[in-house]
């Protein structure tokens, strides 16, 4: 029993850091479990579409870059655009992300104190800065860090190759994220500054370009250039920002500041007086990401930053010496900003597989190869019942696309009508879409939160169908 208890506290003290970090990271992992859980519908429609064969940008209308949407590989040819795919894809990232800040963290202090103490405030800030919602930035937060993490770790003699791995890696970060090309640019800036070896800066540049020369070749191969770059780049810069922008409120603008206030006056001080490259850098790959939150304000968007937050203020009073108590103090504030966040925290999720059972049935019962339909909202009906949007067109029922799905509904409804519509049963019976189904459609019953129409053409099935669903 002795040597067994000796055993045991000789592994403790040899793996200490490793239990430690994996005892955060679980506590993360715990608390998320416990919070509402909000995976964008997007991550479960975009990819079921482009697997069916639906193409994008021409077919799909999203004005975002391909990441896991719109290639080959994505969550649903991999089996994960499900709510247990989803969910793990969250933990995932939460895990590599307290990783990276670990290994960050001790490359800058060279100790595992400040570490732990920058990942106990990314388990604060990530959970009550919305990170309950999964989206696109909060698949950048590890693909940001681990190639600010290879950037910084190149060694002499080593052929450049972390630095180039670095650019891979922020590239990649770029197919979610076309402002990511803030971040190449200004790290670039900063490796001319230092003067940095030609060979290490063309290294970086080509990882980085390279990712993004495979993508072009991709949707040129398909012809799809002319409606990439608009959905992308035009329709991004010109029309989205005339619908989504968002002014911040009084308090979301207090907790901007708590959160960035330290690695502002820390770069300022950097760059005036020690010029300590690896935390120009680190300023270098945060500093475009808060350009994230800008048009829309909403804290989801600032989750790739949240964690060079939690790195600055860490290490910010340690700089010159010992200060403790000055960053212990600070973590107090900065926790009680967090808290102002409470409000989004839950203890249930839901899914629509479990708030739609009678619709996604019903429409299963009715459903016939090449069965389209028209969902006024949940479209992740589409891919729980293997269907279709009408005319083989999605566009998603948002303020900044109402335009082009209005064009989409004059041109296609009196060219090939949806077999089914299902119309939110809140919807106003003026509207034109109402006054459409109503005039052209058999409406069958409610269901859920549905009104369903069935088309006129296939009236003859209406009252087995209406029987069904009784």
């Amino acid at each position: 029993m002795t040597d067994l208890i000796v055993d045991v506290k000789n592994f403790i003290q040899k793996n200490h850091t490793t239990i430690i970090l994996s005892l955060i990271i679980i506590l993360h992992i715990l608390i998320l479990l416990q919070t509402v859980f909000w995976p964008a519908a997007e991550f479960r429609i975009l990819p079921y579409l482009t697997a069916k064969g639906l193409v994008p940008y021409k077919d799909i209308i999203d004005q975002h870059f391909p990441g896991i949407f719109f290639f080959p590989i994505n969550l649903f040819t991999i089996g994960l655009a499900n709510p247990l795919g989803l969910r793990l894809m969250q933990i995932f990232i939460v895990a590599s992300t307290h990783v990276a800040i670990y290994l960050i963290t001790r490359k800058l202090k060279n100790s595992g104190r400040y570490s732990f103490y920058s990942n106990i405030m990314y388990v604060f800030a990530q959970t009550l800065f919305e990170g309950y919602v999964l989206w696109i930035d909060s698949f950048i937060s590890p693909l940001v860090l681990i190639s600010y993490l290879l950037l910084i770790s190149e060694t002499k003699g080593a052929g450049f190759r972390l630095t180039f791995l670095s650019g891979i890696f922020l590239s990649l970060a770029l197919l979610f994220k076309q402002l990511i090309v803030l971040v190449f640019g200004l790290v670039f800036i900063v490796l001319l500054l230092f003067r940095a070896n030609k060979k290490r800066i063309f290294m970086f540049a080509l990882g980085f370009v390279l990712p993004v020369i495979f993508m072009l070749i991709y949707f040129s191969s398909r012809q799809l250039m002319n409606d990439f770059f608009y959905w992308t780049i035009i329709f991004n810069s010109k029309v989205y920002p005339e619908y989504a922008f968002r002014l911040p409120t009084l308090k979301e603008i207090l907790i901007l500041f708590v959160i960035t206030a330290p690695f502002i006056v820390l770069t300022v001080r950097e760059y005036i007086k020690e010029k300590r490259r690896n935390i120009l850098f680190l300023s270098a790959y945060a500093l475009p990401l808060l350009i994230f939150i800008y048009g829309r304000y909403d804290f989801v968007h600032l989750q790739p930053f949240i964690p060079f937050a939690c790195i600055f203020i860490s290490i910010g009073p340690f700089l010159k010496r010992p200060r403790f108590h000055y960053a212990f103090a600070y973590l107090l504030i900065f926790i009680l900003m967090c808290t102002l966040q409470l409000s989004k925290l839950g203890e249930y999720t839901t899914f629509i597989e479990n708030t739609h059972e009678l619709s996604i049935r019903e429409i299963n019962r009715l459903n016939n190869e090449g069965f389209t339909i028209y969902l006024d909202s949940h479209h992740e009906l589409y891919q729980l019942t293997g269907t279709f949007p009408y005319n083989y067109k999605y566009v998603p029922k948002l303020p900044w696309y109402l335009d082009k799905e209005k064009n989409i509904f004059s041109e296609s409804f009196f060219i090939k009508r949806p077999d089914l519509l299902m119309i939110l049963n809140n919807t106003d019976k003026s509207s034109e879409i109402y006054e459409f189904a109503e005039t052209h459609y058999t409406k069958v019953k409610s269901v859920d939160d549905f009104y369903m129409f069935f088309s006129e053409e296939k009236e003859s099935g209406v009252e087995n169908a209406s029987s069904a669903v009784q």
